[in-house]
């Protein structure tokens, strides 16, 4: 047997003795990653190293463990960034409820990148994208573009695919149809470096018999994971998730579209969401490459407007912070300092937006002391006989 047949016959075998014989799972899997070779087994190769790991029977994987003294630290590749902070090569899932703008926000992302334009108040690296819209027909598709355009020159490196490309039934993960669909494109426009799929539930696998659906979604990222790190490119997948009674929040863990395998096992997770303390709406993403940022934008149809990180929105909006700075902008040397009572007058005689309550030594938590801090302002708590001082000052 040459190497490709090796490796389809000892795979077999391990399959085997992982899905306890359940043909159909071996078969499948089986299937699908000879279609991910760079030269596949034919139909008859196929079965026939498949009827002599039949015959040999189940395997068990050996347990092999690595010495880290084997990495050479400094051939160790770092992440490339698309877009700063947000966008690196790896798989992506971009979760909210639906109808919340999603579609509208890959197609911002989309032309961001085709352009090297910003996103998120980001220099995007510019480069090609794949765009499988996968839930629309083409009339909404071209709509939703002309929108974005605006009469301008549509880029020459963005490529699409829409339900009718593929007569209303598009290619899923079952089988390797969306494989051999992203390898196709990629070998025929290798300047790709980013596919965009909306969405996760249009090309998701059935469930197979006996199979626990964390199981089948786990083959599924890991399927995309795959493929995101084979090629080298960046792969965000639009997916549905259910609302929330958390404030400022939207739940993706057991939600009826899908479970914690998704945001456990994908490189990294994009939430989009109406946050109900800012009224803005947040665009979050973490993931194993890059730590948790938050972005606040307003919904400025068809576009997303950026407004700063969360943190930054919100300073920018709260009563007591927009005060506090109007006071100490107009006070001698940009200090000020003085009672509850007397910011609260100082808020209604200049009529700036109303701070609800009365002001006491408590106000000012942790969270409100942050955010004076965005706002450059430094904050200091006295107490004495008569009640409780508080000082700013500009930092």
């Amino acid at each position: 047997m040459d190497e490709n047949e090796k490796f389809i016959y000892q795979l077999t075998r391990k399959l085997l003795w992982k899905y306890h014989h359940d043909m159909d799972s071996v078969l499948a899997q089986v299937k699908l990653e000879n279609s991910m070779q760079k030269h596949p087994l034919n139909e008859n190769q196929l079965r026939y190293v498949i009827t002599r790991a039949l015959d040999d029977g189940a395997q068990a994987p050996p347990i092999v463990c690595n010495s880290v003294k084997d990495i050479d630290l400094e051939d160790v590749n770092e992440p490339f960034f698309f877009i700063p902070q947000i966008l690196s090569n790896g798989h992506y899932m971009l979760n909210s409820p639906p109808k919340e703008g999603k579609s509208r926000l890959l197609m911002q992302m989309a032309l961001a990148l085709c352009k090297g334009g910003l996103f998120m108040g980001k220099r995007c690296v510019k480069t090609s994208v794949l765009y499988l819209a996968l839930e629309d027909e083409r009339l909404d598709f071209e709509s939703r573009l002309k929108l974005f355009l605006n009469y301008d020159e549509p880029p020459e490196n963005l490529y699409f695919a829409t339900l009718e490309d593929f007569d209303y039934s598009p290619p899923t993960l079952e089988g390797g149809e969306l494989t051999e669909l992203i390898e196709e494109n990629l070998s025929k426009h290798p300047d790709i470096q980013i596919i965009l799929i909306d969405v996760f539930g249009v090309i998701r696998s059935k469930r197979r018999k006996g199979e626990d659906f964390t199981d089948t979604e786990r083959r599924d990222v890991l399927t995309l994971n795959r493929l995101a790190a084979q090629y080298k490119i960046a792969l965000v997948v639009a997916h549905h998730v259910s609302h929330t009674k958390r404030k400022g929040t939207i739940e993706t863990i057991g939600s009826g579209a899908g479970s914690y395998v998704i945001s456990a096992t994908v490189h990294g997770e994009m939430l989009l969401y109406k946050n109900q303390e800012t009224g803005a709406h947040t665009f979050s993403v973490q993931g194993r490459r890059l730590a948790l940022q938050k972005f606040a934008i307003e919904d400025d149809f068809p576009r997303w407007r950026y407004c700063g990180t969360n943190d930054e929105y919100e300073a920018a909006n709260n009563p007591l912070v927009i005060t506090v700075k109007h006071l100490i902008d107009n006070a001698e040397g940009g200090k000020w300092s003085g009672t509850g009572k007397e910011l609260l007058d100082y808020n209604t005689s200049n009529k700036l937006p109303q701070i609800i309550g009365k002001i006491n030594r408590n106000t000012f938590s942790v969270s409100i002391i942050r955010l004076l801090s965005i706002s450059g302002i430094r904050y200091k708590q006295i107490k004495n006989g008569n009640g409780t001082i508080h000082k700013f000052e500009k930092l």
